[in-house]
């Protein structure tokens, strides 16, 4: 598979990550700390685990730690774009909570398919 192809749904997912970021139209509901950083955690999460997929599509190709920089630079454009959106803020604390949940899924992604190719060779 091309390479770029493969990172596709990463690609997608960022894009709806950047532009329910930017909205200022829809109200949301105060849901206290512990869960607003869940939520970011999961959102981020999955983009985690659709980059740690391209990755592995794509041959491991580039290597690992490209990849994790783009998605992290989605979190952080998300949380300074927050900046200018009236209603909206920025924290440290979110990006922290999206960083965490990119670095926990790509890693738990990558375990598990290693786990998993070692498994079928035994």
């Amino acid at each position: 598979m091309m390479t770029w192809l493969a990172y596709t749904p990463a690609a997608l997912w960022s894009a709806v990550l950047l532009f329910m970021g930017g909205r200022s139209d829809h109200e949301l509901p105060d849901v206290g700390f512990a869960l607003d950083k869940l939520v970011h955690l999961a959102v981020y999460g999955a983009l985690g685990a659709l980059v740690a997929f391209g990755w592995l599509r794509a041959g491991k190709r580039p290597v690992w730690f490209w990849p994790l920089v783009a998605a992290l630079l989605v979190g952080a454009c998300d949380e300074v774009q927050q900046l200018r959106v009236p209603g909206r803020s920025a924290e440290a604390a979110d990006f922290l909570a999206d960083a965490a949940g990119v670095l926990l899924a790509f890693g738990g992604v990558v375990g598990w398919r290693s786990r998993e190719g070692r498994r079928r060779s035994a």
